[in-house]
């Protein structure tokens, strides 16, 4: 009996979890003059990693949107290369990232993280 209820739980924990999952993952919409338009947050994140793609610096990078309201978040990890200077490069990121997304789609861009996980080329100790 007990461990009829806490499969019956854990169950229902996976169904909230699968259909939050969901909502977070609907696209954005705006209203246009013949309808409306919906943006995939799959297409913020291929504008995110287009840009990065023209960054030298920049290297095994990934990029995670969300929607909030009537806009985005970019969250943005990447390894960069030595010798750089990475508070600019993040500023250079979050700039071009910002100009990209906003020119493709007319989506206002709230914020975007940039995460350095790595120095590329170099494997951390704990590996």
């Amino acid at each position: 009996m007990v461990t009829t209820l806490i499969l019956f739980i854990i169950s229902l924990r996976f169904i909230f979890i699968g259909a939050g999952s969901r909502q977070e993952r609907s696209p954005v919409t705006r209203d246009a003059s013949g309808g409306e338009i919906a943006i995939s947050l799959d297409t913020f994140e291929s504008i995110a990693l287009s840009t990065l793609r023209k960054i030298p610096e920049a290297k095994d990078f990934s990029a995670k949107v969300r929607k909030v309201n009537d806009g985005v978040t970019v969250s943005i990890n990447l390894s960069v290369v030595q010798d750089v200077n990475i508070p600019d490069l993040a500023e250079d990121i979050q700039a071009k990232t910002i100009e990209a997304t906003e020119k493709m789609t007319g989506v206002k861009v709230l914020n975007v993280r940039v995460k350095i996980d790595n120095i590329a080329g170099f494997k951390n100790k704990l590996e």
